[in-house]
């Protein structure tokens, strides 16, 4: 029997957090309710706490595996989601907010068309909105462009950072 190993593409999950511990355990939830992860797609999951006042770290020792990132200092979402892209060392690289969901099957269905195509440079689908949201996914599939989306992007509010997956290297500076 000829059975080929291939190597499982490495994906970094980046989760920024600031004051959000009761909200933290339900986004971590979803991450590790991947369908996929050790078939399709490894996986590393970064959460970069931002100086908060609450129970993170509790939170986030609940988890296996989790590398965390401690601003001494409040820095604001920009700088603890760079935070966590300098630490990643995936090949492909997704955040999702503390106080939002993914849908179990986001990764397993991304990560192969990133895989296939090397010319793609990013894929976008829906998420959980919670927080002001009520549950809502987004973005609206009936008004979500698809194929090459890159001239509605900014004609159109489409994509958050929440719904996209992307090749690292575009992060890489």
């Amino acid at each position: 029997m000829n059975m080929q190993l291939t190597a499982k593409p490495l994906m970094s999950v980046i989760i920024p957090t600031y004051n959000r511990a009761a909200l933290l355990s339900e986004a971590l939830d979803s991450v590790y309710a991947q369908e996929g992860v050790g078939e399709v797609f490894k996986m590393e999951v970064i959460v970069v706490y931002d100086a908060s006042a609450d129970a993170t770290p509790e939170v986030v020792c609940r988890y296996l595996g989790v590398r965390y990132i401690r601003h001494a200092t409040n820095r604001g979402e920009a700088a603890a989601r760079n935070a966590g892209i300098r630490a990643s060392t995936g090949k492909y690289v997704a955040w999702l907010d503390d106080d939002d969901l993914w849908l179990p099957h986001r990764l397993k269905a991304h990560v192969p068309v990133l895989e296939t195509d090397p010319a793609v440079g990013l894929v976008y689908g829906q998420y959980i909105i919670r927080g002001e949201g009520n549950g809502n996914l987004w973005p609206v599939a009936r008004r979500a462009p698809s194929g090459d989306v890159l001239n509605a992007f900014p004609m159109e509010h489409f994509i958050q950072l929440n719904t996209f997956l992307a090749q690292g290297e575009v992060f890489q500076l």
